[in-house]
Protein backbone atom coordinates (compact mmCIF):
# COMPACT_ATOMS: atom_id res chain seq x y z
CA UNK A 1 0.00 0.00 0.00
CA UNK A 2 2.93 2.05 1.00
CA UNK A 3 4.61 1.45 -2.09
CA UNK A 4 1.40 2.55 -4.36
CA UNK A 5 0.84 5.49 -2.89
CA UNK A 6 4.45 6.95 -3.02
CA UNK A 7 4.53 5.68 -6.64
CA UNK A 8 1.80 7.24 -7.39
CA UNK A 9 2.88 10.79 -5.90
CA UNK A 10 5.80 10.19 -8.01
CA UNK A 11 3.44 10.09 -10.84
CA UNK A 12 1.61 12.55 -9.99
CA UNK A 13 4.92 15.12 -9.33
CA UNK A 14 5.86 13.95 -12.86
CA UNK A 15 2.53 15.08 -14.62
CA UNK A 16 2.85 18.39 -12.88
CA UNK A 17 6.05 19.08 -13.93
CA UNK A 18 5.50 18.17 -17.54
CA UNK A 19 2.37 20.56 -18.07
CA UNK A 20 4.57 23.23 -16.51
CA UNK A 21 7.70 22.68 -17.82
CA UNK A 22 9.68 23.07 -15.09
CA UNK A 23 12.76 23.47 -16.90
CA UNK A 24 11.51 26.27 -18.43
CA UNK A 25 10.54 27.59 -15.41
CA UNK A 26 13.71 27.25 -13.72
CA UNK A 27 15.60 28.63 -17.13
CA UNK A 28 13.28 31.77 -16.81
CA UNK A 29 14.12 32.22 -13.37
CA UNK A 30 17.50 31.90 -14.25
CA UNK A 31 17.78 34.97 -16.49
CA UNK A 32 16.23 36.84 -13.65
CA UNK A 33 19.08 36.07 -11.82
CA UNK A 34 21.68 37.18 -14.36
CA UNK A 35 19.80 40.39 -14.93
CA UNK A 36 20.01 40.73 -11.32
CA UNK A 37 23.24 39.99 -11.07
CA UNK A 38 24.27 42.76 -13.65
CA UNK A 39 27.70 44.96 -12.99
CA UNK A 40 28.64 43.06 -9.75
CA UNK A 41 25.07 42.89 -8.16
CA UNK A 42 24.59 40.82 -5.37
CA UNK A 43 21.75 38.47 -4.48
CA UNK A 44 18.91 39.92 -2.24
CA UNK A 45 15.63 39.38 -1.24
CA UNK A 46 14.27 41.04 -3.88
CA UNK A 47 16.12 39.29 -5.92
CA UNK A 48 14.99 36.26 -4.88
CA UNK A 49 11.31 37.16 -4.97
CA UNK A 50 11.47 38.57 -8.51
CA UNK A 51 13.19 35.39 -9.58
CA UNK A 52 9.73 33.16 -7.73
CA UNK A 53 7.36 35.46 -9.41
CA UNK A 54 9.58 35.19 -12.76
CA UNK A 55 9.48 31.23 -12.44
CA UNK A 56 5.61 30.97 -11.42
CA UNK A 57 4.53 32.98 -14.13
CA UNK A 58 6.29 31.05 -16.31
CA UNK A 59 4.49 27.81 -14.84
CA UNK A 60 1.56 29.72 -15.63
CA UNK A 61 2.27 30.30 -19.14
CA UNK A 62 3.02 26.48 -19.98
CA UNK A 63 -0.41 25.16 -18.09
CA UNK A 64 -2.40 28.14 -20.04
CA UNK A 65 -0.79 26.96 -23.20
CA UNK A 66 -1.50 23.24 -22.81
CA UNK A 67 -4.66 24.01 -21.95
CA UNK A 68 -5.15 26.12 -24.98
CA UNK A 69 -2.96 23.61 -27.34
CA UNK A 70 -5.45 20.06 -26.65
CA UNK A 71 -6.58 19.59 -30.10
CA UNK A 72 -3.23 20.53 -31.52
CA UNK A 73 -0.97 18.29 -29.40
CA UNK A 74 -4.08 15.49 -29.29
CA UNK A 75 -2.20 15.53 -33.28
CA UNK A 76 1.93 16.06 -32.61
CA UNK A 77 2.03 15.56 -29.09
CA UNK A 78 -0.17 12.59 -27.71
CA UNK A 79 1.98 12.44 -24.61
CA UNK A 80 1.28 15.35 -23.06
CA UNK A 81 -0.92 15.41 -19.89
CA UNK A 82 -4.33 16.87 -21.03
CA UNK A 83 -3.94 14.75 -24.10
CA UNK A 84 -2.95 11.79 -22.11
CA UNK A 85 -5.38 11.66 -19.65
CA UNK A 86 -3.03 12.09 -16.97
CA UNK A 87 -3.97 15.42 -15.60
CA UNK A 88 -8.17 16.95 -16.08
CA UNK A 89 -8.90 19.72 -17.47
CA UNK A 90 -10.38 21.21 -14.53
CA UNK A 91 -7.55 20.42 -12.76
CA UNK A 92 -5.51 22.27 -14.95
CA UNK A 93 -7.07 25.00 -14.85
CA UNK A 94 -7.35 25.33 -11.19
CA UNK A 95 -3.20 25.34 -11.07
CA UNK A 96 -3.07 27.60 -13.68
CA UNK A 97 -5.29 30.10 -11.46
CA UNK A 98 -3.08 29.58 -8.56
CA UNK A 99 -0.13 29.86 -10.31
CA UNK A 100 -1.36 33.16 -11.87
CA UNK A 101 -2.23 34.34 -8.25
CA UNK A 102 0.95 33.46 -6.20
CA UNK A 103 2.89 34.60 -8.55
CA UNK A 104 1.43 38.23 -9.26
CA UNK A 105 1.55 38.03 -5.56
CA UNK A 106 4.58 37.53 -4.83
CA UNK A 107 5.45 40.57 -6.96
CA UNK A 108 3.67 42.76 -4.12
CA UNK A 109 6.84 43.52 -1.93
CA UNK A 110 8.69 44.67 -4.95
CA UNK A 111 6.27 47.62 -5.45
CA UNK A 112 3.38 48.44 -7.47
CA UNK A 113 5.47 48.51 -10.47
CA UNK A 114 6.81 45.68 -10.76
CA UNK A 115 2.96 43.82 -9.53
CA UNK A 116 1.83 45.87 -12.61
CA UNK A 117 4.34 43.76 -15.27
CA UNK A 118 3.76 40.62 -13.26
CA UNK A 119 0.00 41.01 -14.23
CA UNK A 120 1.25 42.38 -17.80
CA UNK A 121 3.43 39.11 -18.05
CA UNK A 122 0.36 36.85 -17.13
CA UNK A 123 -2.14 38.68 -19.70
CA UNK A 124 -0.12 38.92 -22.50
CA UNK A 125 0.98 34.79 -22.08
CA UNK A 126 -2.53 34.35 -22.47
CA UNK A 127 -2.76 36.19 -25.30
CA UNK A 128 -0.43 34.30 -26.62
CA UNK A 129 -1.81 30.94 -26.48
CA UNK A 130 -5.25 32.45 -27.27
CA UNK A 131 -4.45 34.50 -30.37
CA UNK A 132 -1.24 35.50 -31.45
CA UNK A 133 0.09 31.65 -31.27
CA UNK A 134 -1.86 31.31 -34.71
CA UNK A 135 -0.24 34.37 -36.42
CA UNK A 136 3.06 35.00 -38.82
CA UNK A 137 5.85 35.77 -36.39
CA UNK A 138 3.96 37.97 -33.74
CA UNK A 139 3.63 35.13 -32.00
CA UNK A 140 7.27 34.21 -32.31
CA UNK A 141 8.23 37.95 -31.12
CA UNK A 142 5.65 37.62 -28.05
CA UNK A 143 7.20 35.00 -26.81
CA UNK A 144 10.92 36.37 -27.22
CA UNK A 145 9.94 39.13 -25.33
CA UNK A 146 8.10 37.84 -22.79
CA UNK A 147 11.42 35.30 -21.93
CA UNK A 148 13.57 38.56 -22.29
CA UNK A 149 11.53 40.41 -20.25
CA UNK A 150 12.69 38.53 -17.57
CA UNK A 151 16.52 39.90 -17.22
CA UNK A 152 15.14 43.44 -17.00
CA UNK A 153 13.06 42.22 -14.82
CA UNK A 154 15.06 40.90 -12.23
CA UNK A 155 17.83 44.13 -13.07
CA UNK A 156 15.12 46.31 -12.02
CA UNK A 157 14.18 44.87 -8.46
CA UNK A 158 18.08 44.58 -8.07
CA UNK A 159 18.81 48.26 -8.49
CA UNK A 160 20.69 47.29 -11.52
CA UNK A 161 17.86 48.29 -14.34
CA UNK A 162 20.33 50.74 -16.80
CA UNK A 163 21.11 50.40 -20.41
CA UNK A 164 23.62 47.29 -19.68
CA UNK A 165 20.48 45.40 -19.10
CA UNK A 166 18.60 46.41 -21.86
CA UNK A 167 21.82 45.30 -24.20
CA UNK A 168 21.03 41.74 -22.28
CA UNK A 169 17.58 42.12 -22.97
CA UNK A 170 17.64 42.52 -26.72
CA UNK A 171 20.22 40.15 -27.09
CA UNK A 172 18.17 37.36 -25.49
CA UNK A 173 14.92 38.76 -27.53
CA UNK A 174 16.69 38.31 -30.66
CA UNK A 175 18.31 34.50 -30.05
CA UNK A 176 14.66 33.77 -28.70
CA UNK A 177 12.62 35.17 -31.97
CA UNK A 178 15.43 32.80 -33.81
CA UNK A 179 14.47 30.02 -31.87
CA UNK A 180 11.06 30.16 -32.32
CA UNK A 181 11.27 30.70 -35.78
CA UNK A 182 13.40 27.29 -36.22
CA UNK A 183 10.63 25.57 -33.83
CA UNK A 184 8.26 26.01 -36.02
CA UNK A 185 9.92 24.54 -38.68
CA UNK A 186 10.57 21.99 -37.05
CA UNK A 187 7.17 21.81 -36.00
CA UNK A 188 5.53 22.29 -39.58
CA UNK A 189 4.00 18.90 -40.63
CA UNK A 190 1.80 19.08 -37.01
CA UNK A 191 0.76 22.88 -37.14
CA UNK A 192 -0.48 22.76 -41.26
CA UNK A 193 -2.14 19.26 -39.80
CA UNK A 194 -3.95 21.68 -36.84
CA UNK A 195 -4.72 24.72 -38.89
CA UNK A 196 -2.44 26.80 -37.58
CA UNK A 197 -0.61 29.99 -39.36
CA UNK A 198 3.11 30.35 -38.72
CA UNK A 199 6.11 31.35 -40.77
CA UNK A 200 6.36 27.89 -41.67
CA UNK A 201 3.02 27.05 -42.48
CA UNK A 202 2.48 30.38 -44.18
CA UNK A 203 5.68 31.41 -45.91
CA UNK A 204 7.52 28.08 -46.59
CA UNK A 205 10.62 26.04 -45.61
CA UNK A 206 13.26 28.36 -46.98
CA UNK A 207 11.65 31.38 -46.05
CA UNK A 208 12.08 30.51 -42.43
CA UNK A 209 15.40 29.06 -43.31
CA UNK A 210 16.50 32.83 -44.35
CA UNK A 211 14.47 34.79 -41.08
CA UNK A 212 16.17 32.21 -38.82
CA UNK A 213 19.79 33.21 -40.20
CA UNK A 214 18.68 36.67 -40.10
CA UNK A 215 18.04 36.59 -36.65
CA UNK A 216 21.66 34.93 -35.72
CA UNK A 217 22.89 37.54 -37.29
CA UNK A 218 21.33 40.22 -35.25
CA UNK A 219 22.13 38.10 -32.36
CA UNK A 220 26.05 38.16 -32.86
CA UNK A 221 25.74 41.64 -33.52
CA UNK A 222 24.02 42.44 -30.60
CA UNK A 223 26.21 39.63 -28.22
CA UNK A 224 29.46 41.47 -29.45
CA UNK A 225 28.43 44.75 -28.75
CA UNK A 226 27.93 43.40 -25.01
CA UNK A 227 31.52 43.11 -24.93
CA UNK A 228 32.13 46.72 -24.77
CA UNK A 229 29.52 47.49 -21.64
CA UNK A 230 30.35 44.08 -20.12
CA UNK A 231 31.86 44.07 -16.18
CA UNK A 232 34.41 41.56 -16.97
CA UNK A 233 34.43 41.42 -21.17
CA UNK A 234 37.58 38.98 -21.40
CA UNK A 235 35.10 36.31 -19.28
CA UNK A 236 31.96 37.30 -21.10
CA UNK A 237 33.54 37.42 -24.82
CA UNK A 238 35.34 33.63 -24.32
CA UNK A 239 31.80 32.68 -22.79
CA UNK A 240 29.75 33.77 -25.07
CA UNK A 241 32.03 33.47 -28.58
CA UNK A 242 33.21 29.91 -27.35
CA UNK A 243 29.48 28.50 -25.47
CA UNK A 244 26.77 30.57 -27.54
CA UNK A 245 28.13 32.28 -31.13
CA UNK A 246 29.86 29.34 -32.18
CA UNK A 247 26.75 27.16 -31.78
CA UNK A 248 24.53 29.69 -33.54
CA UNK A 249 26.46 30.42 -36.30
CA UNK A 250 26.61 26.09 -36.76
CA UNK A 251 23.24 26.70 -36.41
CA UNK A 252 22.64 28.93 -39.26
CA UNK A 253 24.84 27.46 -41.58
CA UNK A 254 22.65 24.05 -41.06
CA UNK A 255 19.85 25.79 -41.97
CA UNK A 256 21.49 28.02 -45.04
CA UNK A 257 23.46 25.06 -46.35
CA UNK A 258 20.99 22.29 -46.58
CA UNK A 259 17.50 21.66 -48.05
CA UNK A 260 15.25 23.62 -46.06
CA UNK A 261 12.48 20.99 -44.40
CA UNK A 262 11.71 19.51 -41.50
CA UNK A 263 14.99 17.39 -40.43
CA UNK A 264 16.90 20.77 -40.69
CA UNK A 265 15.12 22.82 -38.62
CA UNK A 266 15.35 19.94 -36.00
CA UNK A 267 18.88 19.66 -36.62
CA UNK A 268 19.54 23.36 -35.99
CA UNK A 269 17.55 22.99 -32.76
CA UNK A 270 20.56 21.20 -31.09
CA UNK A 271 23.04 23.62 -30.96
CA UNK A 272 20.72 26.40 -31.04
CA UNK A 273 19.64 24.60 -27.65
CA UNK A 274 23.49 24.42 -26.48
CA UNK A 275 24.16 27.97 -27.20
CA UNK A 276 20.77 29.02 -24.93
CA UNK A 277 23.04 27.73 -22.06
CA UNK A 278 26.00 29.00 -23.19
CA UNK A 279 24.48 32.29 -23.76
CA UNK A 280 23.03 32.21 -20.28
CA UNK A 281 26.10 31.52 -18.37
CA UNK A 282 27.99 34.42 -20.38
CA UNK A 283 24.79 37.10 -19.30
CA UNK A 284 26.18 36.08 -15.41
CA UNK A 285 29.66 37.90 -16.55
CA UNK A 286 28.22 41.67 -17.44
Amino acid sequence: MITIGRAGVRHRLRTLSAIMRVGTSVAGAALCLAGGLIGSGRLTTRLALAMGCVALLVAFAQVVNDLVDVDVDRLAKPDRPLVSGALTVRTARALAAVLAVVGIASSVPLGPGFVAVAVAIAALASAYSLIWKNTVLWGNAVVALLASTTISFGAAANGRFGPLALGAQATVFAFMVMFEVVKTGADVDGDRAAGLRTIATVTGMPATARVAAGTAVAYVALATMLVGWADRPLVYAVLMGAAAVTFVVVAALRLLTSAASPASMRSALAPLRVAWFGGAAALFAL
